[in-house]
């Protein structure tokens, strides 16, 4: 079984390369401006730091996870009820380690 970690790494990635892709067919509902600053920000962090343990990765979670949230699928997407669920799986799992 994956750790905490890679899979918090796997989804966060997972939703910065649906949200690039968005954002280049132009569909994106969502502020264009505040969705390249998201994901600029997040893939930079992830990038520099790699948040290779447990703890580290819960706390950029929790400083992050609004970013995060911001940068899923909307509700008209297919993956929106299974990135949402995931989501708050691993928020749960956040919590947990850093309460």
């Amino acid at each position: 079984m994956e750790k905490f970690y890679q899979r918090a790494r796997k989804f966060t990635e997972k939703a910065v390369r649906m949200r690039k892709a968005v954002m280049l067919e132009g569909k994106s509902k969502m502020n264009a401006t505040l969705a390249y600053r998201h994901v600029d920000e997040i893939e930079n962090l992830l990038n520099t730091y790699g948040y290779k343990s447990n703890e580290l990765m819960a706390s950029f979670w929790q400083r992050k996870k609004y970013k995060i949230m911001e940068i899923l699928p909307g509700a008209n997407s297919r993956a929106h009820r299974s990135m949402i669920s995931e989501f708050n799986q691993l928020d749960f799992e956040a919590q947990v380690i850093l309460p």
